[in-house]
């Protein structure tokens, strides 16, 4: 008769004991006890990388988002045509990306993804306002 064990994962079908030294499922479910995997994985792990060559994050290291998204935001008021809209978008996704590290991450630099981000914000405010004021002036005039 098949059986499930729920507690150990398998079906006991009635038949002979696996012998002792084959392996199993797995390489640390083996029967011999050798290769048991390492400590448990701790939850933090990920925040306690350093910098190096795979570019993993280390705890009160650089930002380098926030870095590049408060340059967007400041060329973004430099008058080039068709690029502004481009540095506003970049500005706004790097600037809450840095933030969000920061927070996240513990980095530094989070005082300018907050700037950045408040640059950018404002001037997606005044441009809104130019544009309607172009669109109200436009309208009254026809």
């Amino acid at each position: 008769m098949d059986r499930y064990r729920r507690d150990e994962g398998s079906y006991d079908r009635g038949d002979e004991p696996e012998p002792a030294g084959l392996p199993a499922d797995f390489p640390w479910e083996s029967s011999t006890g050798a290769h048991q995997p390492s400590a448990v994985w701790e939850e933090g792990h990920t925040e306690q990388m350093g910098h190096g060559a795979l570019g993993e994050v280390q705890r009160g290291g650089e930002n380098p988002m926030a870095i590049a998204g408060f340059v967007c935001s400041i060329l973004m008021w430099l008058p080039i045509p068709y690029l502004n809209f481009v540095l506003w978008l970049s500005a706004v996704t790097l600037s809450s990306i840095g933030l969000r590290r920061a927070r996240r991450f513990g980095l530094r630099r989070r005082g300018l993804a907050i700037a950045g981000l408040c640059l950018s914000l404002i001037g997606l405010v005044l441009a809104i306002i130019v544009i309607a004021f172009v669109v109200g002036g436009l309208t009254s005039l026809a």
